[in-house]
């Protein structure tokens, strides 16, 4: 079990180059110049990289990109280019270059990201934890939920899917967001008197991430959330509709579910809500022009058609 589990950490150039999107002929040429990504030989004589290299290599290609030099970032630990790019602890994003096709700001959050990646490879909850809180307190909600929550679950599904990060560090991590979104957007909610948003997800969607940063964006507008949970039964919401009067129904759609299972349960939903009722349905599996409903594929689309509603009856 412990030679797998060191067999793990190891990965070929090949992988390595999946997984950051640098190509082999650069890894190569990076570690003969600048000894580093360097290459270990395991028992058997292959080759092989270390996989905790993944975050800090895609942060090199973040600084590249935003116009450092090779000789510069290449070696850097992740702190260092953190440091370089004007994001970790103490930091502000003035200073860094802009990149060519994107932005200094662009390039502070992907490398930001990428710390964040960095301590779900070690299972590091504090360091986590810490730099969630000052990356809310630094931006804000809405910043916080647009420029890092987003793409850092984002970022957490293609390492699972790439096999990046294994199946305990994507709980570990869905986990503690999902701790620190809840806690944000009850304090935001608290005591609100605006007119009532069922929030959930359709019957087997059990994915809450989405719901819970839907969950911050609502509680930031007159609006008060009035939060389901996952996988709740159509029957269970239409109640909650009727007994709180609720004026909206947000829907979180994950990826994962089949799309006809989905136009099937949202239409479902929208028969069984009053005519005055609306129906929002959003995330990477939400579909467009079902009739009867709002879709948004952006927080920041559903953040301004919601702020832009009256609450009066």
């Amino acid at each position: 079990m412990n030679a797998m589990t060191e067999t793990a950490k190891w990965i070929p150039i090949g992988e390595l180059s999946r997984l950051t999107g640098i190509s082999t002929h650069t890894l190569r040429i990076w570690e003969k110049r600048y000894g580093t990504p360097q290459a270990h030989r395991l028992p058997s004589g292959h080759r092989r990289y270390p996989r905790d290299e993944v975050p800090r290599l895609r942060a090199v290609a973040q600084a590249l990109d935003s116009g450092f030099r090779a000789g510069r970032v290449v070696g850097a630990s992740l702190e260092e280019l953190q440091a370089l790019l004007g994001v970790g602890p103490g930091k502000s994003s003035r200073g860094a270059p802009v990149a060519k096709g994107g932005s200094a700001k662009e390039a502070t959050q992907a490398v930001m990201v990428e710390n964040w990646i960095h301590a779900v490879h070690c299972y590091d909850e504090a360091l986590l934890t810490q730099s969630l809180h000052e990356e809310w307190g630094r931006h804000g909600p809405l910043g916080f939920i647009l420029d890092y929550a987003s793409p850092f679950l984002k970022r957490l599904g293609q390492g699972w899917a790439m096999g990046e990060l294994t199946v305990s560090q994507e709980h570990f991590a869905s986990e503690r967001l999902s701790d620190f979104l809840a806690g944000k957007w009850r304090t935001l909610n608290d005591r609100k008197e605006g007119p009532a948003v069922v929030l959930t997800t359709l019957p087997g969607e059990t994915h809450r991430l989405g719901l819970l940063m839907c969950a911050v964006i609502t509680s930031l507008t007159r609006f008060k959330v009035l939060y389901l949970g996952a996988d709740t039964p159509l029957s269970d919401v239409l109640d909650a509709v009727r007994r709180s009067e609720a004026r909206m129904v947000a829907v979180s759609v994950s990826s994962w579910m089949a799309r006809g299972e989905v136009e099937a349960a949202l239409m479902e939903l929208r028969k069984g809500l009053a005519k005055d009722v609306e129906l929002v349905a959003g995330g990477a599996g939400a579909p467009d022009g079902l009739p009867g409903i709002h879709c948004f594929s952006q927080f920041r689309e559903y953040f301004d058609w919601l702020s832009a509603k009256p609450t009066a009856s």
